[in-house]
């Protein structure tokens, strides 16, 4: 599709012109501010090669000659909701995606927003319900551009909260930020410093290479050991989503965005924590350790010397991952907002719009006075 006589647009539909927009998708990471691990070719490959499946590929790039300005990163597929078929389109995402974000050259933003959008609707218009923007960042460039597009055009759509995650951030040294912890939290962690000191030869190493897979394997043996394995929640409960870490730490290494920590004890791995780092800040997706050591809280231990290390050597953030849990709260007051942003096309996704707007919504309202009132008598 032509937009003008500099700028085109191109949907990818298969995973072999997928492969062939490396060079231009990496040469086009280098030109934006904002570009992450979560936005990168290799990413998105990882997420492709494991997760597609009954998917279809729908990658949008806005050209200018040969080289890119602009990637939306979609895939589609059908789904039902009240009995009902709906044609989706959605951000590529995975179960371990922190964010994702349109991936646009600056001083193009609003431009290839609205290319996109307008491609959507006028060349695929009877061929989707819903578009689904899956764990769009609220601090996006985007977000508000997209916002104020739909509001414009008079589209319908609705925005959920999808994930809030803790960042810690690192703006001064190590034992004056410990000292602004709480009595308690630093009781608690020089109690566990001492109950696992108790145990032998004990040591934290940091990974950033698996040349040789047995660093890999370890992780597994940690995560098969925890809780999180039989309750299906564990890097090792799924094939897939060791298929997906097995080629994520691949790629890490290779651009050296790895780093994985591993608590020893007596050369057998107790505790785990993998995570991403870019431009200073670090990213943790996964952390697991073995039940068979929980009276040695060796996660918690885990933990705590990774954020102490961070802060020693000059990195900028240290976002948790999504989940206000308890624990990571005593570590920072501050947090990211994802939201998921539904936008309707068809009178089957409106409808479900007005359902979702209005009767929801007003439903949940009304609930809510009645819990009031019943709490007062």
């Amino acid at each position: 599709m032509e937009l003008n006589n500099h700028i085109y647009l191109r949907e990818i539909r298969s995973l072999d012109e997928f492969y062939k927009l490396e060079a231009g998708w990496k040469a086009l990471g280098d030109k934006c501010e904002y570009y992450n691990p979560f936005l990168s070719y290799d990413w998105f490959k990882c997420i492709l090669e494991t997760y597609l499946k009954d998917k279809e590929l729908m990658i949008l790039a806005c050209y200018s000659g040969d080289k890119v300005l602009a990637i939306a990163p979609f895939w589609r597929y059908d789904s039902r909701m009240y009995k009902i078929k709906f044609k989706n389109i959605e951000f590529i995402t995975c179960p371990d995606t922190p964010f994702v974000d349109f991936i646009i050259k600056s001083g193009y933003r609003e431009a290839c927003i609205e290319a996109f959008f307008d491609y959507l609707y006028t060349d695929l218009r009877i061929s989707w319900d819903f578009l689904n923007i899956k764990q769009f960042p609220e601090t996006s460039p985007h977000y508000a551009l997209l916002k104020s597009f739909l509001d414009r055009e008079n589209k319908r759509y609705y925005t959920q909260v999808s994930s809030i995650t803790p960042v810690i951030k690192i703006e001064e040294e190590w034992e004056t930020f410990l000292q602004g912890r709480s009595r308690k939290f630093r009781k608690t962690r020089n109690n566990i410093r001492n109950r696992l000191n108790k145990l032998e030869k004990v040591d934290v190493i940091c990974h950033r290479h698996d040349d040789k897979k047995y660093l890999f394997d370890n992780i597994l043996e940690v995560s098969r050991a925890g809780w999180k394995h039989d309750e299906g929640k564990g890097l090792s409960s799924k094939s897939e989503t060791v298929s997906f870490f097995e080629k994520l730490t691949r790629a890490a290494s290779l651009q050296n965005w790895l780093r994985i920590w591993l608590l020893i004890q007596d050369d057998n791995p107790i505790a785990m924590e993998y995570d991403l780092t870019y431009k200073g800040k670090v990213y943790a997706l996964r952390a697991d350790y073995n039940e068979k050591y929980g009276e040695f809280s060796p996660g918690t231990y885990l933990e705590y010397e990774i954020i102490q290390y961070y802060f020693q050597n000059g990195y900028l953030a240290y976002s948790t991952g999504p989940g206000l849990n308890e624990y990571k709260m005593h570590w920072t007051d501050h947090s990211f907002k994802n939201v998921n942003l539904h936008i309707c096309s068809s009178w089957k996704a409106k409808i479900n719009w007005y359902i979702e707007i209005y009767f929801k919504s007003r439903t949940s309202k009304y609930k809510s006075r009645l819990k009031e009132l019943l709490n007062k008598k």
